[in-house]
């Protein structure tokens, strides 16, 4: 190699992927950066990068053998007379390099690189061999045994011999390494004879000490056929510079792949902050299909207990044994686990989910009391979620009170429309149909469009969007239900997870939907309403104060405008009379407000005042016509009240205000009427209308409709047609709608705008 800086590493606690070594045995793909001394100089930021990089294997560059065997790296002093000393000048260095193969992180081999271009570190070892031998009082073997006990993380020392050349001395060598402890790789760029040499013989006496060749193919090896250097069927990596263009590189490594058996690929070296490691390692894990470990799954497994020692992440599925070592989960190391809500680990002592079992749900952080430490050669994941639910639902937030909508409305059938939360409107587009595929998982699909909600890209990242999409059975396109055990649930990403969410806790209509991770937020958490008759009209209300019967304006100050029902000044109170209220308890009330004042302050009343029943600041809409939905709690005594909406300070406009009790049904509310065997779901849409009001349903054609005002006066009398019937002549408000077939009625609320 071409530069001098280094270093030198720990064993991790966690097992090395399982590497397969004999002739026509498959052979796992790996990725690999060799690191200079910008590890050690940068280490508040490079040891992070190198886990979160993808590659599988560094290399440090370099260990330098001295003339009296002492070991140094960039001029400082490693080992001496058989005593590792790097750590009075160098404290952190033992726990940084234990550190890459620990924890979230890509890595699973460690190797430090002696040699490179310029290095006579292999002519001092040779010296030193023919002078001292290898035993074990010899200055090479107590130095590199020193080193091996002070740092057991590392697992290999690369050979990058470019001078010396001796076969002899640098067989001697890579024995006693060998019997300390270490692989050996080889790093050529020339003289094939040598290193065929040098390999045979080391596996002859130490068979499978050298695993794996790194070929140079680059500089001084550019003009290299790696298919001139398949050594003793030993694992051939192809190396490249990390400045060389992207499409060369690929050609190169696809070529060693297809036709050279090239297991995988290395870069030629990390050492500024300006080279893009994950780009680098895409390159080549793209090329080779290599396998990086990744925490963000729905149960992840652990070499050790309390999570430390990370083996893998797994979606759900079943896992055989040889499965699971393509995942460099080798036989019996799992000690801890973690599992994902709405999710299970089955684990097996046999190799194809046979022997005992045992089932696991949530953290696990030592398997040892259980006698399952060190026992797992098979496992399955599984949802778990509830598997009662089916058919068509509205899907009400719990945190905000609004609904899961597709943005555009009814008239938005494209795949990637996005999902949202909106005011109840009862449409289509807010209606959801559930379809069970088994173990608590659902397809979920929204009704007018009948594309299925879906998490895009197959992201398993927080913040993931959700959207509509045409359903093709892909684990990111299912959700597993998990109750809260009070009438909610959490609708969890199969292929990740976590959960939808309405983002940032927002309560505003349009805010958007995605997913997050779980951490039972209430902006996580959905109550399912059937779309049915009764349901939607105990749900989907609003009072509407320009149409409103009984309703006045009273000031003791300013009048805000008098007769104009809509406007509160400060000190003005308005009123809605004789609202029932069936139970004593909690409710819930809205109000849609908008205010360019920052000091807005509304008070709920019971009969003109005389009881206040709780405040709600009003945010600065910024303007009297930007309206936004504003709520609090409330307890309410059973019985029946004239409710005030009193304007403490500031002024503000509202446009609506409701009252729900738990079961989100709206209080004032008419009873349902349903008779005979009308059972069809029929929703009014848009809602709220300007013209034309459209039926869900064309079973309706030639009904009788009346339409009635707050007051309960009659405003319009018509017979339905195919598709609804025109309101444009209504003046705003909130109106019933009674629907008369052959007898049969059904009632339906709407806003005219």
């Amino acid at each position: 190699m071409k530069t001098q800086s280094n270093i030198l590493l720990k064993r991790a606690l966690c097992v090395l992927m399982l590497i397969f070594l004999c002739a026509g045995e498959q052979v796992l793909a790996q990725s690999g950066i060799y690191v200079g001394g910008h590890f050690r100089r940068e280490r508040n930021h490079t040891i992070n990068d190198l886990k979160a990089s993808g590659f599988t294997y560094v290399i440090l560059f370099n260990i330098n053998v001295e003339p009296n065997g002492d070991l140094t790296t960039d001029g400082q002093q490693v080992c001496s007379n058989g005593v590792y000393t790097f750590g009075s000048t160098n404290p952190n260095y033992v726990a940084d390099v234990n550190s890459l193969k620990t924890g979230i992180t890509s890595i699973n081999r460690v190797e430090t690189c002696i040699g490179g271009w310029g290095n006579h570190s292999y002519t001092n070892i040779r010296n030193l061999v023919n002078s001292q031998g290898t035993g074990t009082g010899s200055i090479l073997y107590r130095n590199f045994k020193a080193l091996r006990d002070a740092i057991p993380s590392i697992d290999a020392i690369n050979n990058d011999d470019e001078e010396a050349y001796d076969v002899n001395s640098a067989t001697a060598f890579h024995v006693m390494l060998a019997n300390i402890g270490y692989k050996t790789t080889l790093a050529p760029y020339m003289n094939k004879p040598y290193w065929q040499s040098l390999a045979t013989n080391v596996n002859n006496q130490r068979g499978g000490s050298v695993d794996r060749i790194y070929l140079q193919w680059y500089e001084g090896g550019a003009g290299n056929n790696p298919c001139n250097w398949n050594i003793n069927n030993i694992q051939m990596h192809t190396g490249d510079l990390y400045y060389e263009n992207s499409t060369t590189m690929i050609n190169k490594m696809v070529s060693g792949r297809d036709n050279c058996n090239s297991k995988g690929g290395f870069i030629w070296v990390y050492n500024d902050n300006n080279i893009n490691l994950k780009e680098l390692a895409g390159r080549i894990n793209n090329i080779f299909g290599v396998r990086t470990k990744n925490m963000q799954e729905v149960a992840n497994f652990f070499n050790d207990c309390s999570y430390k020692g990370f083996a893998n992440g797994l979606e759900a599925g079943d896992y055989n044994m040889s499965r699971l070592q393509s995942f460099g989960i080798t036989n019996d190391v799992i000690s801890s686990l973690t599992v994902a809500e709405g999710f299970e680990v089955v684990l097996y002592d046999g190799a194809n989910f046979d022997g005992t079992s045992r089932t696991y749900r949530g953290s696990i952080g030592c398997l040892v009391a259980d006698g399952w430490n060190d026992k797992a050669a098979s496992l399955k994941i599984k949802t778990t979620g509830v598997t009662t639910l089916s058919g068509t639902y509205f899907i009400q937030n719990r945190n905000s009170g609004l609904y899961m909508d597709v943005f555009g409305g009814t008239s938005s059938l494209n795949d990637g429309a996005n999902i949202q939360q909106w005011n109840t409107a009862g449409t289509t587009n807010q209606q959801f149909q559930f379809m069970h595929l088994g173990d608590g998982t659902y397809k979920i699909t929204a009704v007018h469009s009948n594309k299925s909600i879906d998490v895009a890209g197959i992201n398993k990242d927080e913040g993931a969007n959700v959207q509509q999409w045409t359903y093709y059975g892909t684990p990111n396109q299912q959700f597993v239900m998990a109750s809260t055990g009070d009438g909610y649930y959490k609708m969890i990403p199969k292929h990740s997870g976590k959960v939808v969410e309405v983002a940032n806790a927002s309560t505003a209509p349009e805010a958007n939907v995605r997913q997050w991770g779980n951490n039972n937020q209430t902006c996580g958490q959905w109550k399912l309403i059937p779309a049915t008759t009764s349901a939607f009209s105990q749900t989907v209300q609003a009072e509407n104060y320009n149409a409103m019967s009984g309703v006045q304006t009273e000031g003791t100050s300013d009048a805000g405008g008098g007769s104009n029902v809509g406007w509160i000044d400060t000190g003005d109170w308005m009123a809605y009379n004789s609202i029932n209220v069936p139970s004593s308890g909690s409710y819930l009330v809205e109000y849609r407000v908008a205010s360019p004042n920052s000091n807005a302050v509304l008070s709920l009343d019971l009969n003109a005042g005389s009881v206040q029943l709780g405040t709600r600041a009003i945010p600065n809409t910024g303007g009297w016509q930007n309206w936004t939905t504003v709520s609090h709690t409330v307890n309410i005594n059973a019985g029946t009240y004239n409710f005030g909406i009193f304007a403490q300070t500031g002024g503000f406009n509202i446009n609506w205000w409701r009252i729900s009790k738990s079961s989100g049904a709206r209080l004032g509310e008419p009873e349902i009427i349903v008779s005979g065997t009308v059972t069809e779901e029929l929703q009014l849409y848009p809602n709220p209308v300007t013209s034309n009001l459209f039926f869900s349903s064309n079973l309706f054609k030639g009904a009788k409709i009346n339409i009635l005002s707050a007051d309960g006066i009659n405003r319009l009398k018509g017979v339905a047609s195919e598709n609804g019937i025109g309101v444009s002549k209504l003046s705003p408000g909130v109106y019933t709608m009674v629907i008369d077939m052959n007898g049969q009625k059904i009632i339906r609320k709407f806003i005219k705008n």
